[in-house]
């Protein structure tokens, strides 16, 4: 777990962030799909999630 904020903390697992553990609310929000589908094309990359 790293801090992401005062009461925020970042959950990572393998070098993959999974979510952020707010400690007032008490649950975990999910962070960005390392995993998502995405299309490079010139240069960009696009998420199809």
């Amino acid at each position: 777990m790293l801090k992401a904020g005062d009461r925020i903390q970042l959950a990572s697992f393998i070098g993959y962030d999974l979510g952020f553990f707010d400690e007032d609310v008490g649950r975990v929000e999910p962070a960005t799909n390392p995993f998502g589908l995405f299309i490079i094309n010139g240069g960009h990359r696009y998420s199809l999630n």
